[in-house]
């Protein structure tokens, strides 16, 4: 199992040197085809039933074509060397951008993105990370601003018995297999130790065919904050990617993660590979 294409996500307004050095290492592995995507959305014609005027519509579309452009260029930069192999997508539209992302989706084996908070007053140039990795379909791997290249030293699954982790596991198998130190960590209350240790004996095992060795690791957890313990964890295990399943719930059309998903998603430390 290879990752045939691959479809890095990028912002506008900032700048993907990091996002795409992660891609590259990845796309030269696999030989994969790249697919860049970028999108926005533009100053809505009316806001609180107020006209926009057209002066203000046109400066705003101007804006975005140069902001697209420096996308475009930065990514086609980024593989100026393999032409045959890329592509380059954009949206500018009403719809979540998130949506025009999650729906691109459907073309890759794995999704690229950064982690950048969602921030609510900038919907217009910022993704609902949420949204894209509870409905691509694929999974998400989730790159720190300031990683330095993709390091595989380490690979972490924070394994949990669920139909999430097992899809996560399952995507992640291209990655576990270039890992030189795979751990299968669980973290519970010391009443689960022989249920949770069976099932990652199972992991194992069937990583084991893929040709994949991997160590199980039971961790009881203690009464307070799940995600800090998590990351303690993975810290303490100099964890380079994380493998796990994402869990939510949605309010209406706003995507939510639950809180170690959510810390999953914005940590500086270490990529995240999410599956829902």
């Amino acid at each position: 199992m290879t990752y045939q294409t691959i479809m890095v996500d990028m912002k506008l307004h900032h700048t993907n040197a990091r996002l795409l050095e992660v891609v590259g290492e990845i796309a030269e592995h696999h030989s994969s085809r790249v697919i860049g995507v970028a999108a926005c959305q533009p100053v809505p014609i009316s806001y609180c039933d107020v006209p926009m005027p057209p002066t203000l519509m046109n400066v705003d579309h101007e804006e975005i074509m140069r902001e697209m452009a420096v996308a475009e260029a930065e990514f086609r930069t980024a593989f100026r060397d393999k032409p045959n192999k890329v592509e380059w997508r954009r949206s500018i539209g009403i719809e979540p951008t998130a949506d025009f992302v999650a729906l691109q989706s459907r073309c890759a084996d794995l999704v690229v993105t950064s982690a950048i908070s969602f921030d609510p007053a900038d919907t217009a140039r910022r993704q609902n990370l949420a949204q894209v990795v509870m409905q691509a379909g694929r999974p998400v791997l989730i790159v720190p601003r300031q990683a330095s290249g993709l390091k595989l030293d380490r690979m972490t699954i924070a394994w949990k018995d669920t139909r999430e982790t097992r899809r996560a596991v399952a995507d992640a198998l291209p990655l576990l297999k270039t890992a030189k130190h795979v751990s299968i960590l669980h973290l519970a209350p010391e009443r689960d130790r022989q249920k949770a240790t069976e099932s990652m004996n199972d992991v194992a095992h069937w990583l084991s065919h893929h040709g994949i060795g991997a160590d199980v690791i039971f961790t009881c957890t203690t009464e307070g904050d799940d995600a800090y313990q998590l990351n303690a964890c993975l810290r303490n295990y100099q964890t380079d990617v994380v493998v796990a399943g994402a869990y939510g719930h949605s309010r209406l059309r706003e995507w939510v993660l639950g809180g170690v998903t959510r810390d999953l998603t914005l940590h500086a430390e270490y990529c995240a590979l999410l599956s829902h």
